[in-house]
């Protein structure tokens, strides 16, 4: 850990995550990513269908998946999902290095 960064959590406090919780987690972030990005309400739809989105979704996360018709404002803070969701496929590999950020 670098000495600069204030410290968090100790290790105790630390819960690890499963694979499989990191892939659903990584499924979740795009669904409401894609959604923020205005992809067509269908495609939105199947994914979530396909995939079990709404059981993997945070409250924050469903309300918006839920609105038919979200604020702009809305729109914008959950396309950056995108940003998360990147860490989260080079932590289980699918990206050889971490892209830096904001490069749409």
């Amino acid at each position: 850990m670098a000495e600069s960064l204030p410290c968090i959590e100790d290790d105790s406090e630390t819960a690890f995550r499963s694979v499989d919780e990191v892939v659903d987690r990584a499924v979740a972030l795009m669904a409401v990513a894609r959604k923020g990005e205005k992809a067509p309400v269908a495609l939105v739809s199947r994914v979530a269908d396909d995939f079990r989105v709404p059981a993997k979704l945070t409250p924050l996360e469903r309300a918006f998946m839920e609105d038919p018709h979200p604020p702009e404002r809305d729109l914008i803070l959950f396309s950056w999902r995108y940003e998360a969701l990147r860490v989260l496929l080079w932590s289980l590999h699918f990206l050889p290095a971490l892209p830096p950020g904001s490069s749409r």
